[in-house]
């Protein structure tokens, strides 16, 4: 199975604004990191972030 990365802005664990660019990402938040507010266009590094293609 392949591996695709997704950007921020895909994932449904994400709660930016388009317009914005920033926004939180749950997962982040949930696990307590200090830094959870995430740019749209970064590349998900999270593991529920990654889908099979």
């Amino acid at each position: 199975m392949e591996v695709v990365e997704l950007k921020c802005k895909d994932c449904n664990k994400w709660y930016g604004a388009e317009d914005d660019e920033f926004g939180p990402c749950m997962i982040k938040h949930m696990r307590g990191d200090k830094k959870y507010v995430t740019h749209g266009m970064h590349d998900c590094d999270e593991e529920e972030g990654r889908v099979g293609g």
